[in-house]
């Protein structure tokens, strides 16, 4: 609950994603560790500690998601202003 990290239904175990809220313009990088999420017309479940840097911490929200590769991670990609969702 306290790192960064999120469950995905479908993204491979482990592997990275950018998570993006449209309406406050805030990113976080997550590991996918665990599959979920079980509730219906949810795509992804972030740790407290996520949730709570993207502003989303205790509600249900939309969200971007962006599965991000080595190259990606190794350039810094999910940090860039200007990358596409």
């Amino acid at each position: 609950m306290l790192a960064m990290t999120a469950a995905h239904k479908t993204m491979p175990l482990p592997s990275c994603a950018r998570v993006r809220k449209p309406a406050n313009g805030r990113k976080v990088a997550v590991r996918i560790n665990d599959r979920g999420p079980f509730v219906a017309g949810r795509v992804i479940d972030l740790s407290d500690a996520a949730a709570l840097k993207l502003g989303v911490l205790n509600q249900v929200s939309t969200v971007e998601v962006h599965r991000l590769t080595h190259d990606e991670i190794r350039t810094g990609f999910w940090l860039d202003a200007r990358a596409a969702p």
